[in-house]
């Protein structure tokens, strides 16, 4: 326990005691979480976690998948560059 002098609002008798909460530093703070503030940041934390993981793998699977597209793509482009004109001349000249 500590004592000191502190500001108070009226109505409040000198030399009373006054309880006040203070961080590691010791500046006044808040009083600490109750159970019920606790078991809801909890709950809620547990909700909100695994919707972020999933827009997270979804963005990553989605960027995946746009990768191999392209990759896909890219060698239907090198395949058909080199056998396209071959194939269109056979068959343009057919009439």
């Amino acid at each position: 326990m500590r004592t000191g002098e502190l500001d108070v609002t009226s109505g409040l008798n000198a030399g009373q005691k006054v309880g006040i909460w203070v961080n590691q530093a010791g500046l006044p703070a808040g009083p600490p979480l109750t159970h019920r503030a606790v078991v809801a940041r909890t709950v809620l934390a547990a909700a909100v976690v695994p919707l972020a993981l999933g827009v997270v793998l979804g963005f990553v699977a989605g960027v995946g998948r746009w990768v191999f597209d392209r990759r896909r793509l890219a060698g239907w482009d090198a395949a058909w560059a080199s056998v396209g004109p071959h194939w269109t001349k056979r068959f343009w000249s057919r009439g």
